[in-house]
């Protein structure tokens, strides 16, 4: 087997295969089409629920601040530059003056106050209330003049630049006319290096060239996102030219695609954590029946597996930069597994599955990702471990809709598997266990915790933030409160014609690819 090298965000491993391209002339009259798993399920980014929507739409709306997405540091955007007052409850942004939205009307500090309002309407609002509240604690926007804006927030907020990355503006002079319905299906407006064209639900999303942007045009006219859920559809369509780029190549069909003389692969960890959760009002779910399931996965072994060992092992939620390096993975170990249940009074019964009182410990495990996907074979595996180590686990398959439903509600009963998405800064990450927090899907509460979340939601010193992270995450750890797992990994297919290199934020990102003749 050949060997596959990876790469992984910057501050974990880099190691990328790189294609050397002879020059060639670009195509600036091209089209760039992109097949994704998903696409927008409506033209209204407040509102979506389709997994890639935020990276589709973000080539059509900016935020004021924005990720570089290889280094997923913050750079401006909409905005120049920011300052705090010293109550850390005011920030200024001073915003560019030479930025007009397709139409030619120019963006101005009335549509980020408008467009941040619009957030909190009760017919925008699936969503981005909680975010606006748990992320940012929105106060309200206050217009300076043409090209400044203040955003107050409740309290001081340290990571308020990192959350403003999700909020696109709108402009006022378009949206504030349109009916929900109206804005869901017919009318899309911004500022972004591509200009809407046309959308087929469940289909295709075509863009085109924005030759009045203020920034750096795309080196081609066309950009085409392309809805194909079937893996091995997309792989055909690249290995006969019919894409540009594939996203989650699975990882078999590798080889197939770097032999075809056509398109090659390019892997990346995305910084999304995979990861179980328990409910911890269940009372099945004690302290030494969660580090027992942590002790029962021989991680090695589905990296091995599935990845070919690349797939980074979390110990907490929290990513790197973030990540509390004195912490190590839970080994795989299952006399540890035997010790923890039976200190909780389980035996073993005929069948060979722990039991308590009669009964049998038999967690159900929500899981919404197709059952052809690698992320449910994945947990199938864990599940054959929970097994072996006597917890008779059984996966659940809902629809994503479905599923999230339950987990909005609070209504998962046992456990959950899942993937969590934050920004690249410590607090975003942590928040998922917040008592408060709308993505708390496990309702774990621990009140050292939160007085440390408490201290960190005011504290603007790096090196602070940093140890305060570091003993959440110590809490975290020490409570196995979650199942920690990987790092995902993106695999990428991409046309031998086109130029481009996947990013960690794990959206397909194509402001910058060249296309050659």
């Amino acid at each position: 087997m050949k060997k596959i090298m990876f790469v992984l965000l910057a501050l974990c491993l880099l190691a990328l295969p790189v294609t050397v391209m002879a020059q060639q002339e670009v195509d600036t009259e091209a089209t760039v089409t992109v097949a994704l798993t998903t696409i927008i399920d409506n033209l209204d980014y407040m509102i979506h629920s389709a997994l890639n929507a935020s990276g589709i739409f973000q080539h059509m709306f900016e935020p004021l601040i924005d990720l570089d997405p290889q280094t997923v540091t913050i750079v401006p955007c909409l905005a120049t530059e920011w300052s705090t007052s010293e109550d850390g409850k005011v920030w200024t942004f001073k915003l560019r003056d030479d930025v007009k939205f397709w139409d030619g009307e120019p963006f101005t500090a009335k549509d980020v106050k408008y467009t941040m309002e619009r957030m909190l309407m009760d017919d925008y609002n699936i969503g981005n209330t909680n975010y606006l509240n748990n992320q940012i604690n929105f106060d309200k926007a206050v217009v300076v003049d043409d090209h400044t804006v203040e955003i107050h927030t409740k309290a001081p907020v340290p990571a308020l630049l990192y959350s403003l990355q999700e909020v696109k503006i709108l402009p006022e002079h378009v949206y504030s006319k349109l009916t929900p319905t109206q804005a869901a299906s017919e009318v899309i407006m911004g500022t972004g290096p591509f200009k809407f064209v046309e959308y087929v639900k469940d289909d295709y999303v075509k863009m085109e060239r924005n030759d009045d942007y203020w920034g750096e045009k795309p080196a081609f006219k066309y950009l085409v996102f392309r809805n194909i859920p079937e893996a091995s559809t997309r792989v055909a369509e690249l290995e006969t030219g019919g894409i540009d780029v594939a996203q989650q190549v699975p990882m078999a069909q590798i080889e197939s695609v770097n032999a075809s003389g056509t398109a090659h692969t390019s892997a990346i960890s995305n910084g999304c954590r995979m990861y179980m959760g328990f409910n911890h009002e269940n009372p099945t779910f004690t302290k030494n029946v969660r580090l027992a399931m942590n002790y029962a996965i021989d991680w090695d072994a589905i990296n091995q597996s599935f990845f070919y060992g690349a797939a980074p092992r979390m110990v907490t939620n929290v990513n790197r930069p973030w990540l509390n390096e004195n912490l190590k993975p839970y080994p795989y170990d299952l006399n540890k597994v035997n010790e923890l249940l039976t200190a909780d009074g389980y035996v073993k019964n005929a069948k060979g599955f722990w039991e308590k009182d009669g009964k049998e410990l038999a967690p159900k495990i929500m899981v919404y990702y197709e059952q052809t996907s690698e992320r449910y074979e994945v947990l199938l595996s864990i599940v054959d471990m929970f097994r072996k180590a006597g917890i008779n686990a059984e996966p659940y398959y809902l629809d994503r809709a479905a599923a999230f439903e339950k987990l909005d509600k609070r209504e998962v009963d046992d456990m959950f598997y899942i993937a969590s998405c934050t920004s690249y800064e410590g607090q975003g990450d942590i928040t998922d266990l917040k008592a408060d927090s709308a993505s708390n899907y496990g309702r774990w509460n621990n009140p050292e915790f939160e007085a440390l979340f408490d201290q960190l939601l005011v504290e603007f010193d790096m090196n602070k933030r940093a140890e305060l992270l570091n003993k959440m995450q110590e809490i975290v750890y020490n409570e196995a409160a979650i199942i920690p797992l990987y790092i995902m990994i993106d695999v990428w297919g991409i046309n031998n014609k086109l130029e481009w290199e996947p990013n960690p934020t794990g959206r397909a990102l194509m402001k910058s690819a060249k296309k050659y003749k």
